[in-house]
């Protein structure tokens, strides 16, 4: 359990032994404000064993963080912590649970009759629980009071099951919480079509996450939902999919094992007038414009947004993307019209395939009238180091962006710890900003529409970002070129910040 969370089996603190000669000079709001910096529980802790007043006082930033609980004996022990609140005795009220809101259940709990009954006491004194976490639903299964008590938590706003059945499905359905985020793995659940069961819950969802098997049947609207994600093997029309949500503002989805050939054979007029009918047929429903600001996809799914009526252009994350699915992902993208482009390139341990790859990627976003922004993110952990070497220093050999509306390049690379097991990190960075500059040189002068250029090195635990304005550079270099035009000097492009 990590420190900066709240753990199950909590430590007893004996409060009889508690004695100082002097009470605390500074007020109560003070210490408890003071008291609110600390996130790491044996800190919180330590501290409450001082005196009586911060021992009361603590159990609120105590409780602060998700109270995850990982087998019955963290179970056992932190209901016991929980029931033993001296207080209790005498206003017959658990004070401690007014600051659980945020609860955790994990496999490793064995459900049996004591912990049902344990889980079920925990729910039933829970009433500002705000936040539910299940890895499964056995325990509702097994009890029905545990059932009755998850219904009855009044201030239940955030509702996460990892792996869910029909059952589940329906439990959602009956409760009268304002659950706002839902977040439902049904994977095994063939016959299970969500959304006519989130009816009671469909005016306050504001985030979706399904994981299901089942398409989907959509006849339940949404007002106020502004993020949704969809994993499915199934799609949905994009029409039902703006009726359904139409203050939907980030948008992520991956149909699994679906291939669209009805799409992918399309030639490039087909398309575009496939893009106006569905356009026509939208705006004669009075959908005329759609609120999407975020798009997460696999190329292939792509299609499903290619026709959404868009008020504005917005930010496209692809999953992923190969040598198979890049000729779809370009042809889809002069539809969507994203302003920000987030790419995420499966390379090889071979120049001669990757670098050709990363220049046709750049090549086909340069063409997009609407892009801003274009983000690579080029995991190289496969690569021998020579390889990557060879990746960073001539990336200037892809980079052709002499006519384009991109005014910001990223460039991340991933997966550098291979490269770094020698201990040299820093030798090695300093190696890359080198690399780097030579770009930096060439998109200053054959790229002038790219105004900023951002280089990411990644590792598990590190990170160095460089970074170049590109626009300041080119002033600077006139400047120079103006003052110094007679005396025959060769100008470099250089420089850059880095973190």
């Amino acid at each position: 359990m990590s420190d900066t969370t709240a753990t199950a089996s909590v430590e007893q603190v004996p409060c009889g032994r508690l004695e100082y000669k002097h009470p605390p000079q500074l007020n109560l709001d003070v210490l408890l404000h003071i008291m609110g910096y600390l996130k790491n529980r044996l800190d919180i802790l330590r501290l409450m064993k001082t005196c009586r007043i911060l021992y009361t006082h603590g159990f609120s930033l105590l409780l602060q963080n998700p109270v995850r609980i990982w087998g019955n004996k963290e179970l056992f022990s932190f209901r016991d912590f929980m029931i033993s609140d001296p207080s209790h005795q005498k206003t017959g009220v658990r004070s401690r649970y007014r600051y659980l809101h945020s609860l955790e259940f994990h496999y490793a709990i064995k459900i049996d009759d004591e912990s049902t009954s344990a889980i079920t006491e925990i729910l039933a004194s829970a009433t500002n629980l705000e936040e539910l976490k299940l890895d499964d639903d056995t325990m509702f299964k097994k009890s029905p009071e545990a059932f009755q008590a998850f219904l009855g938590l009044p201030q239940l706003r955030s509702f996460d099951i990892s792996n869910g059945h029909q059952k589940t499905v329906d439990w959602v359905g009956a409760t009268m919480a304002p659950i706002s985020e839902l977040d439902l793995g049904l994977w095994d659940c063939d016959e299970v079509d969500i959304f006519p069961h989130l009816a009671n819950v469909s005016g306050t969802l504001r985030e979706l996450t399904v994981t299901a098997s089942q398409p989907p049947t959509i006849d339940v609207r949404f007002p106020r939902l502004k993020r949704l994600s969809f994993y499915t093997r199934e799609s949905f029309p994009a029409a039902v999919l703006i009726s359904a949500f139409p203050c939907l503002k980030r948008l992520e989805f991956a149909m699994h094992n679906k291939s669209h050939p009805e799409f992918s054979e399309m030639d490039d007029n087909e398309m575009r007038q496939q893009h106006e009918q569905n356009k026509a047929e939208l705006a004669s429903k009075g959908l005329s414009l759609y609120p999407l600001k975020y798009l997460k996809a696999q190329p292939n799914d792509l299609y499903l947004s290619a026709f959404l009526p868009q008020a504005d252009t917005y930010d496209v994350a692809i999953e992923y993307l190969d040598e198979q699915n890049e000729d779809m992902l370009f042809r889809v993208l002069p539809f969507v019209q994203p302003s920000r482009l987030v790419i995420p390139v499966v390379t090889h341990d071979d120049e001669t395939v990757t670098f050709p790859m990363l220049k046709r990627i750049i090549v086909g976003a340069s063409t997009l009238s609407s892009l801003k922004l274009l983000e690579l993110v080029i995991d190289i952990s496969f690569f021998r180091k020579r390889a990557a070497n060879q990746l960073m220093q001539s990336f200037v050999d892809v980079v052709e962006l002499r006519q384009c509306s991109i005014e910001h390049l990223k460039i991340t690379f991933r997966g550098v710890e291979q490269i770094l097991k020698d201990g040299k990190d820093l030798e090695y960075i300093d190696q890359c900003h080198d690399r780097f500059t030579r770009t930096v040189a060439e998109c200053t002068i054959q790229a002038p529409g790219v105004k900023r250029l951002t280089f990411n090195i990644s590792t598990l635990f590190k990170s160095w970002k460089f970074h170049w304005d590109l626009q300041e550079l080119r002033e600077g270099l006139a400047q120079f070129e103006k003052s110094h035009e007679n005396d025959g000097r060769t100008v470099t492009a250089g420089g850059g910040n880095s973190t």
